[in-house]
């Protein structure tokens, strides 16, 4: 390394190797997360009664994962 150049800077939270999870997922992927069909979910969003979603450029859909999960979390229920 020469005097002009200097050493890379390491963002602190993120170590080599490690995958990182996004923030928002299209269609596809948020009804993978949630164990049902692209179709319900597209159904639920003309319905505005599932899990909420940001329509980017136009056309495309995506569900914040964290508000996913959230969503997830309080539509669970316990069985008996």
């Amino acid at each position: 390394m020469t005097k002009t150049q200097q050493p890379r800077k390491r963002t602190p939270d993120v170590r080599l190797g490690q995958r990182l999870e996004p923030l928002a997922v299209r269609r596809k992927d948020a009804a993978r997360l949630l164990g049902v069909s692209e179709g319900t979910l597209r159904n639920w969003e003309a319905e505005r009664k599932g899990p909420p979603f940001l329509r980017a450029s136009g056309r495309a859909v995506l569900y914040e994962v964290a508000r996913l999960h959230a969503w997830l979390a309080a539509h669970a229920t316990d069985p008996e």
